[in-house]
């Protein structure tokens, strides 16, 4: 996915005031939605890429309009992170990796402002594959939130270059 893609699928989820914000971006990879993040947060603004691969980590910009990037090389689902209470979380194809989803919602909510912003992009399927060990579908999601005491709401959609499986972007507020 490309840099202009990546904003067009999260803009409409992030709270674009023009006030300086902390993102958290879980399992950052290389920084593809890092990087389109901290475009749409601009100056002042930080977004902590996390991601437990520090090679992928190593590619991504220091900042980028403005809002500065930090990297944090650590596993996201077992680890603690030295960020709290952050104005939103990003979470782009990294929690069909996550076992426990009902243990990691719990954690975000501590991770997040009451008023914070969860983007979820994942593949829509219930199907399980080798590269989607634990699907997270849209109506999974909406289980997920509820039980967790978010609204949902979807943001978009896009086919997949991958599979054939499409993937939507949702905005999850409590």
């Amino acid at each position: 996915m490309v840099h202009r893609e990546a904003v067009s699928l999260i803009e409409a989820g992030v709270d674009q005031l023009h006030r300086t914000q902390t993102w958290i971006d879980l399992g950052a990879g290389s920084g593809t939605f890092t990087t389109a993040l901290a475009t749409l947060l601009g100056p002042g603004s930080t977004v902590y890429a996390v991601d437990k691969d520090k090679a992928s980590l190593k590619r991504i910009e220091a900042s980028r309009k403005g809002a500065r990037i930090a990297v944090i090389p650590t596993d996201f689902v077992r680890d603690d992170l030295p960020v709290e209470w952050a104005d939103g979380i990003l979470a782009a194809n990294a929690l069909h990796f996550v076992a426990d989803l009902d243990a990691l919602f719990a954690r975000m909510k501590n991770w997040v402002k009451p008023d914070g912003r969860l983007i979820i992009i994942e593949y829509d399927t219930d199907v399980a594959t080798s590269w989607i060990p634990f699907p997270l579908s849209f109506s999974m999601l909406q289980e997920f939130a509820f039980k967790s005491g978010f609204t949902l709401t979807r943001l978009g959609e896009r086919p997949s270059l991958y599979n054939r499986f499409g993937m939507y972007a949702a905005l999850l507020m409590r």
